[in-house]
């Protein structure tokens, strides 16, 4: 007999976690996500922090993100998941504590660094 496979979404898996794609950011790799990024970093960091995780895909980053204290960011792993930008030393903006960036690639032109 066949059944529905059902995935469960990220929040479930790990609590606290917030997945990119509830506030509408998609890994297309065209749509710059820079402005809604920002939005969602700053309503995790109100609510004294969490984990934001990316679904594989590339998210293009056009301006600066800046990262608060307390917020992480989470891929589905690297070379899976990449954050695209063609500035990282003013577009991922990092003077905060409790912060880790992991399974996800940062992708400067065409030379990849994995985290």
């Amino acid at each position: 007999m066949w059944g529905v496979i059902v995935t469960p979404r990220a929040e479930s898996v790990l609590p606290g976690l917030v997945s990119v794609t509830d506030y509408g950011i998609r890994g297309d790799g065209v749509t710059d996500c820079s402005s809604t990024l920002n939005a969602l970093i700053t309503d995790v960091a109100n609510r004294g922090g969490g984990v934001i995780y990316f679904p594989p895909g590339t998210y293009i980053v056009k301006s600066n993100v800046t990262l608060r204290d307390n917020v992480s960011l989470k891929g589905a792993g690297a070379g899976v998941t990449t954050i695209k930008g063609d500035n990282y030393s003013r577009q991922l903006v990092a003077l905060v504590n409790n912060v880790t960036i992991s399974d996800l690639s940062l992708i400067h032109i065409s030379e990849p660094t994995r985290l």
